[in-house]
């Protein structure tokens, strides 16, 4: 999820996010291997493939693949966590470095497996466009 923040002062910003905590690779090196091992493995790719090796030594990136949440029922009952950290000045100067995240007020709510099985290639966008019909989202 992007929002756009349209600022007192006339500026913009903007707050880029994604739907899991955490990141695969700490460093833009590591996210590139991290792909080439995806891209390299796969059902003809004997044991141990190329993401096997990665993963292997890389904690984070095991996480980040065998941790994911199912399939939302919306876009609305996710949650979204920034990518970049900030840094937030209070009134007495002091310096706190912190991450937004954006709760849904309606709660996270997934889709069962059965549910999945039968949603349709585009059941968010679908979903979505009904409960707006009817009201905002409160995040």
């Amino acid at each position: 999820m992007a929002l756009k923040f349209h600022l007192p002062d006339g500026s913009e910003t903007d707050l880029v996010t994604h739907s899991f905590n955490g990141f695969p690779a700490a460093t833009a090196d590591e996210m590139r291997q991290f792909l080439i091992a995806v891209g390299s493995s796969g059902s003809r790719v004997s044991s141990p493939t190329p993401l096997d090796t990665f993963l292997a030594a890389h904690p984070a990136a095991k996480t980040f693949v065998t941790t994911q949440e199912p399939p939302p029922v919306s876009y609305a009952t996710l949650a979204y966590f920034g990518v970049n950290s900030f840094r937030f000045t209070n009134a007495d100067g002091k310096v706190t470095v912190g991450r937004y995240q954006i709760i849904p007020k309606a709660g996270k709510h997934f889709l069962s497996k059965e549910e999945v099985a039968k949603a349709a290639p585009d059941y968010l966008t679908s979903e979505l466009r009904g409960r707006l019909a009817k009201a905002p989202i409160r995040l």
